[in-house]
């Protein structure tokens, strides 16, 4: 029999949540996480979603459930079976609207800060889970998962997640308990790979909760029966072949070891100042580094610092133990350490992790009552709540067709050759053919030889009748 958790021993006490503040916690932040979003149904279709979402045949053909055939897109082979059950109905539904699809984006983000607030009541108060139930609905770095609508499939999976943790913590019947967390476990790691961290998380969770600190395995090994299923049968879809690429292909040891020290440290920043948000994080935002830098330096401090930060909070029963745990157990499936991944970096992969942050940054800012004034106290939570609800409009702004989208980008320092080569076709679609053209031979100088754009900048050129002396002198030097 599973014995049913107790509540952590936090330095600060944290008073029980009642029935009626989870109530009140969960709708408060449901309706500030739809109001945040609301913004994106009059979005069009951006980026992977014409070619991904709909121009996939799961999606067109009808409502169903791809389980034994990987899920093909504009990007490649993947086995997401239950993200395409939602495009299909959501296809169904809304035909070629795109408004209808950014609903369910909406519900989807609406679902999951509901379904946090409530899980941050049971580990943290509910003070402290008011606040990052609100910092979690308005974080910046959710907008590439909730304001595009190929990105969705994180947001789902993070809901199923959410929904299993809540799961073993509430429900007494131990049949009953397994049961659900394996459904849930299923259709979570079927929206999205990230979901495999769910029972590293289930571990970290009830180990933290138990008042005598033991560690339990016995939740991992329940969720198993969920997690074997989904291996095999994407095994049976997709064989053995990697679907996403592999960033660090022929790179020596040391570049990795580099590299992924800078990663660390652009994933912190997202989380903790996320002022410049990007839709792509390529070169020269993150390069392959052939030496240790200032910034790899750091992001290795930091996650160092973190682990250390984490082993002395479980020794002392702290309440950040629970934070700094959530954190490192989602963020592991997204270093590029056992998984292959062909971005460097992606906020998307941000979302789940970021709820350890909250759950950090909640107990955190609530601890603060203690050591000021009450009337700066609630000044400094609403500034940093407003500042980042006004990140998150702005760049969910710039998701709102694809030329905004890399218009935007190009304008941030260190724009990739990827950034301007985008925007060079968007504004070509737009009818902008000579600042096009202007884009695209920028993006040609930043990564010559790079052939595909190659092949749309000569397509350009002779689609247009008469092209601008200027450009045809850069040209003619490049070429």
């Amino acid at each position: 029999m599973v014995e049913h958790p107790g509540p952590i021993q936090a330095s600060v006490s944290l008073k029980e949540s009642t029935p009626g503040r989870i109530r009140t916690a969960v709708l408060i932040c449901a309706v500030v996480a739809f109001g945040q979003f609301a913004v994106s149904l009059g979005h069009g279709f951006v980026l992977d979603d014409a070619s991904s979402v709909m121009g996939a045949v799961h999606t067109t053909g009808g409502i169903q459930l791809p389980l034994f055939e990987p899920t093909l897109n504009g990007q490649g082979r993947f086995y997401r079976p239950f993200g395409y059950l939602g495009f299909s109905v959501d296809y169904a539904l809304y035909g070629d609207e795109s408004w209808g699809f950014h609903l369910t984006c909406v519900l989807l983000h609406t679902a999951a800060t509901a379904l946090f607030a409530m899980l941050a009541c049971l580990l943290i108060g509910f003070g402290p889970a008011l606040i990052a139930g609100v910092l979690f609905a308005v974080h910046p770095v959710h907008v590439e998962a909730v304001a595009n609508i190929w990105n969705r499939t994180g947001v789902q999976s993070a809901v199923f997640v959410f929904l299993a943790l809540l799961a073993w913590l509430k429900i007494e019947r131990v049949w009953l308990r397994v049961a659900i967390v394996n459904i849930c476990a299923f259709i979570a790691v079927g929206s999205k790979e990230g979901a495999i961290a769910l029972p590293v998380v289930l571990v970290a969770v009830v180990w933290l909760k138990d008042s005598a600190g033991r560690l339990d395995v016995r939740p991992a090994i329940a969720c198993a029966p969920a997690f074997t299923l989904w291996l095999l049968l994407r095994h049976n879809a997709l064989g053995s072949q990697p679907t996403f690429g592999e960033l660090f292909t022929d790179q020596a040891f040391s570049v990795k070891l580099f590299t992924l020290g800078e990663i660390l440290a652009h994933n912190f920043r997202l989380l903790i100042f996320p002022l410049t948000m990007r839709a792509d994080y390529s070169e020269p935002t993150t390069s392959y580094l052939q030496s240790l830098t200032s910034l790899s330096m750091f992001g290795w401090c930091l996650a160092v610092g973190f682990l250390a930060a984490l082993i002395v909070a479980i020794r002392r029963r702290h309440w950040s133990a629970l934070g700094l745990g959530f954190m490192v157990a989602t963020i592991w499936p997204f270093l590029h350490i056992v998984i292959p991944l062909g971005l460097p970096i992606a906020e998307r992969w941000l979302y789940l992790p970021s709820a350890g942050f909250c759950l950090l940054a909640g107990r955190a800012l609530w601890t603060l009552r203690h050591a000021v004034k009450p009337s700066i106290y609630r000044a400094a939570v609403l500034m940093v709540l407003v500042a980042f609800s006004l990140l998150n409009l702005q760049r969910t702004m710039e998701w709102r067709t694809p030329l905004m989208l890399w218009e935007a980008d190009a304008a941030k320092p260190e724009a990739s050759a990827f950034t301007w080569g985008n925007y060079g076709l968007s504004l070509w679609e737009e009818g902008h053919h000579s600042d096009a053209l202007k884009a695209m031979m920028h993006a040609r100088n930043l990564k010559p030889g790079w052939t595909a754009y190659d092949v749309k900048y000569r397509e350009m050129r002779s689609k247009l009748r008469v092209v601008p002396s200027s450009i045809e002198h850069e040209s003619n030097d490049a070429d």
